[in-house]
């Protein structure tokens, strides 16, 4: 009889970094062995039931990230036998110390997602083996390991939205007029325990109330399963975190002779994003990103992505405005950083004449991917302003 395990240094391994601790092998009596096998693996799972008519087919993939051979030059298997007949362990404690690095570039492990049937998740495991020359003889032990993927960049990113223009209508029949919008986001690289949040100002010039703005971060799993003669998809979307704020000056409905003045002066585009240059932003911070998140990540069946997406609420049966802030989720900063809010300080924070770097801009979505969204190319070609802020360190 034999008793296998391990016992790993790190509560939680982190890609690029070290990996170590010990096996422990506990022998009874003596056991033949032909293989000893002691290995670190990591697997991406799918799973997709599919329908055809009464019949339910399994689509069922296994993609391995990384395989390393922690015994590779067969030292442990000759320890075990030493002093023994070939191939004989004798009774006795074995313990086998390990250290390894990880590869920088290994996804974060990912829990169970499900959507109906389906099912995605990403995990890595220490494994030990020993072969013996029976059924009875085969001695098998596995540990989960936790592991954290790439760190979050210390460049911010930032996301500046050209000021879009949204048509607002009654019961999605009558045009009211329109509402424009203009958002802000000191950095779109998010971490655990970090708080998320935008600089939104709006200038009304419809009918409607614009009563409060709903924030939603949210985490979106796409994952595929393919058998010889098909391939199926399945998306599922969580919310994170979300919550509503109650603008501070609710922008009250004009009437129609004010609307048609505004209309009068120009195009209702380009009057409008004239407009918001004056208007008051105010600053909207969600809660900290859960620890339970998952970073993002794009495998070879699986991608995590994230989206914040803003929604402005009216008063009665007028179209809510929403558009999409695409956000990345990391499991982790580097070490020493202390990464600030993603919001900033509006409008003292602000220093003129500071423009974005070459490299940033060029990162800059500029652009709300949504069909329904009407935005509108920048007018202010010159430069783009940076806002900056003061780091918010956590406690």
């Amino acid at each position: 009889m034999a008793t296998l395990s391990f016992q790993v240094d790190q509560q939680t391994a982190q890609a690029g970094g070290i990996l170590s601790g010990h096996l422990t092998i506990g022998v009874t009596r003596k056991i033949k062995a032909q293989r000893v096998e002691v290995y670190f693996r990591g697997m991406e799972y799918t799973r997709i039931v599919s329908k055809y008519g009464k019949q339910r087919r399994s689509h069922l993939n296994e993609v391995q990230i990384v395989h390393v051979d922690l015994d590779h030059s067969g030292r442990m298997a000759q320890r075990l036998v030493r002093g023994g007949p070939p191939g004989i362990i004798q009774p006795g404690i074995y313990k086998f110390p390990f250290q390894f690095k990880l590869d920088e570039n290994l996804p974060s492990s990912m829990g169970t997602v499900k959507k109906g049937d389906a099912h995605a998740r990403i995990g890595y495991c220490l494994g030990a083996v020993i072969r013996g020359s029976g059924a009875l003889q085969h001695y098998e032990a596995r540990q989960d390991v936790a592991v954290e993927g790439t760190p979050a960049p210390q460049q911010s990113v930032p996301y500046i939205m050209n000021p879009s223009v949204h048509p607002i209508s009654y019961l999605g029949l009558w045009n009211k007029g329109d509402m424009c919008i203009d958002a802000k986001m000191l950095d779109t690289n998010l971490v655990p325990s970090q708080q998320a949040g935008i600089l939104l100002s709006i200038k009304n010039c419809s009918r409607a109330t614009a009563k409060s703005v709903s924030l939603s971060l949210q985490e979106i799993v796409d994952w595929k399963a393919s058998s010889i003669d098909s391939t199926h998809f399945r998306k599922s979307s969580t919310t994170l975190v979300s919550q509503d704020f109650s603008l501070e000056n609710p922008s009250k409905p004009l009437d129609k002779g004010t609307i048609q003045e505004i209309k009068a002066c120009g195009t209702t585009s380009t009057t409008m994003q004239e407009l918001i240059k004056s208007t008051d932003a105010q600053a909207l911070r969600l809660p900290p990103v859960p620890q339970h998140a998952t970073a993002d990540l794009k495998g070879q069946n699986i991608r995590v992505s994230h989206q914040l997406v803003v929604t402005v609420k009216t008063r009665g049966r007028y179209t809510n405005p929403e558009f999409i802030i695409p956000v990345g989720v990391f499991s982790r900063t580097l070490p020493g950083t202390n990464k600030p809010s993603s919001l900033a300080t509006y409008p003292d924070s602000v220093i003129p004449g500071t423009t974005l770097p070459a490299a940033v801009a060029a990162r800059v979505s500029v652009s709300v991917p949504v069909a329904h969204i009407s935005v509108l190319p920048d007018s202010r070609q010159e430069s783009i302003p940076l806002v900056v802020a003061e780091p918010i360190h956590r406690s």
